[in-house]
């Protein structure tokens, strides 16, 4: 309920417009009669915790906690405010602002102590802003003693001591200044800068690699059950064992990097015509185009037609990437066909193809350094969330201050600026503005004018500087003090894995040297021993490398579950598999009659030399398909 109250509240405050010389709306009007009613449920709400925790002498009272200390100054101004109505109160009106930063005291935190953990982060923060503070005290000292009275030169008459201005007198033009500081448009001798920022759209991959599920790489069934299902497969038809091959050539083409590349290749010739096109061009120029458009997308609706026969409907559209496209391709369709019927009109949805470029994010699977900076990035997106969350109510708080400050005052003889407090989204416009560092010494400018001038509203001054203070200089800089620590991450991450490599590499090495002077290599001492060596090795990986394996599994699971479709006598021929390789269904292994005891994957590379086996006991097997023809 309390929430609830908050955010009805913060709307009522945003809805408020502010008039010159203090004239009120009627929706403001009514909005004001609202106040009583949100103070009486604040006031019980303080109430309640008084008498439940205690006011103040003992540990674990009422106003032991930062946000409660908060909560009873907006409730006490608010009382303040709405008994003493005759009395000019609007600053204590002002301290209303500070309600929506209740919500971040109410809204129950992922980790026990969460809000007191960030009013502990406050302390440090504040001590940066008193070192600041003094220096700037001191450089404004050091101005003080360096241009004191230098700006305010004039020209003036020897004999009158009366100053020449060149509004007033033509004699004087281009030799006299404007003494008045407020009156000059300090603002106007500089160029406006446009700072334009770019979003690093990160994404993952397509995901055609991550839809294979656990429960289908694993042994399904008894060997009974296996064999009456292929049974049941090889009495098929030939058409559908004919389909099931080209599906599976289709869904091996797509899979592949030169048909990725291919139609990444083809997404950027398409942004480069959609880029080309300008003002009065030629008419081959636009001709081509035309025809270029045609072509493009029927090349894009043939890949997701392919796409789509060879993965799956399900498949397909369970990647992002997948279902951008189709949105894409349908948008464009339709938009070709809607220009056939109103010549001339166009959505502009075929600009957005440029996106499908955002594909060649998936060439971070092949880039270990730049797949752990993506995965560093994304981990930490719950940070920057809270972050968002938590300047989205920094910037709610200031513009509500300003409209109370500020609201309806920003009204000159020149012009009214367009930077303003008078509604809320210009105050929200203005405090962004003032965020981002564009011009914000000129809304200041107009705010001390507002107010009475270099004499009576020099406090006003005090908006802006904790604005920026707090807002750019703080806030903003946290966002590049997460994406250092995300940096540091991949590095070490990067690191990390290379060193293990390197690891297992000298321990494979060892254990071939070994193997190849043991004379029994199956004995169940050394499986033992492998088996522990993996567990102790597993026990000590990081997360981040025991996401690297996992994700290595998934392409390994990925591509056996590409050979799942295929009848066993269709794979000799679309496939390089041997008889003695281990394929997705096959458990246990098949191996080739051959004499000698039968070794695991990473034993048969050592022994694989030219010379014939030594005859002995052969251990029996049972194949899971007796008619697996021969390599």
């Amino acid at each position: 309920m309390i929430l609830a109250t908050i955010i009805a509240n913060c709307i009522v405050l945003a809805l408020e417009q502010h008039l010159p010389a203090s004239d009120k709306t009627p929706m403001s009007e009514r909005l004001d009669d609202t106040e009583p009613y949100f103070i009486g449920i604040f006031c019980f709400e303080a109430g309640i915790k008084i008498i439940a925790l205690g006011f103040a002498f003992h540990k674990g009272s009422y106003l032991r906690n930062g946000w409660n200390v908060m909560d009873f100054v907006v409730v006490l101004t608010g009382i303040l405010a709405t008994v003493g109505a005759d009395f000019d109160l609007r600053t204590l009106r002002a301290v209303r602002v500070l309600r929506p930063l209740k919500l971040v005291s109410g809204i129950p935190s992922e980790s026990p102590g969460g809000s007191e953990v960030h009013m502990k982060a406050m302390v440090p923060l504040l001590q940066i802003g008193l070192l600041l503070f003094f220096a700037i005290l001191m450089f404004a000292i050091i101005g003080l003693d360096f241009y004191m009275g230098k700006f305010h030169r004039t020209c003036f008459r020897i004999d009158t001591k009366e100053v020449m201005l060149a509004e007033e007198d033509k004699n004087a033009e281009e030799k006299s200044l404007d003494a008045a500081w407020y009156k000059k448009k300090a603002s106007n001798s500089v160029l406006k800068r446009a700072k334009k920022s770019k979003n690093d759209l990160i994404n993952a991959e397509e995901g055609e690699d991550h839809f294979t599920d656990i429960s289908s790489v694993a042994p399904q069934g008894s060997p009974f059950a296996r064999g009456s299902v292929k049974s049941k497969n090889e009495s098929s038809s030939y058409f559908k064992r004919k389909e099931k091959r080209i599906r599976f050539t289709i869904r091996r083409l797509v899979k592949s990097q030169s048909f990725y590349w291919t139609v990444l290749c083809l997404v950027g010739l398409n942004t480069l015509c959609v880029a080309i096109v300008h003002y009065d061009q030629p008419e081959w120029l636009t001709y081509a185009l035309y025809l270029a458009e045609f072509v493009f997308l029927g090349l894009f609706l043939a890949e997701m037609s392919m796409k789509m026969y060879g993965l799956g409907p399900q498949n397909y559209f369970h990647s992002s990437f997948n279902c951008f496209d189709f949105g894409v391709i349908i948008g464009s369709i339709f938009e070709v066909i809607w220009a056939a019927i109103k010549p001339g009109a166009s959505f502009g949805i075929s600009v957005l193809r440029a996106l499908r470029l955002l594909r060649i994010f998936k060439v971070t699977k092949y880039w270990n350094s730049l797949r752990n900076l993506v995965v560093s990035l994304l981990n930490s997106m719950k940070s920057i969330i809270s972050l968002l969350f938590l300047l989205f109510l920094f910037i709610v708080v200031f513009a509500l201050l300003g409209m109370q400050l500020f609201g309806g005052q920003f009204n000159f003889e020149d012009e009214t600026p367009t930077t303003n407090f008078d509604t809320f989204p210009a105050a929200i416009l203005t405090v962004f503005q003032i965020l981002t560092g564009e011009d914000w010494n000129a809304v200041m400018y107009h705010g001390i004018e507002s107010q009475g001038g270099v004499h009576g509203g020099m406090f006003s001054s005090i908006y802006f500087i904790v604005l920026t203070l707090f807002g750019n200089y703080t806030l903003l800089n946290v966002f590049l003090a997460i994406a250092v620590d995300n940096l540091a991450n991949a590095q070490e991450l990067t690191k990390d894995e290379e060193e293990q490599e390197e690891a297992i590499n000298k321990k494979l090495a060892l254990q071939k040297a070994k193997e190849v002077k043991e004379v029994s290599p199956m004995s169940a001492a050394n499986i033992s021993i492998t088996a522990k060596e993996q567990h102790k090795s597993l026990k000590t990986m990081s997360i981040w490398e025991q996401r690297a394996n996992q994700m290595r599994r998934h392409n390994r699971a990925s591509c056996e579950a590409l050979y799942d479709e295929l009848e066993p006598e269709d794979l000799p021929r679309l496939c390089p598999l041997r008889p003695d390789m281990k394929t997705h269904r096959d458990r246990p292994l098949v191996v080739e009659p051959r004499d000698g005891p039968i070794l695991p994957d990473h034993m048969n590379a050592t022994q694989n030399t030219p010379e014939e086996p030594k005859p002995g006991p052969s251990r029996p097997h049972v194949p899971s398909n007796p008619q697996t023809p021969q390599a």
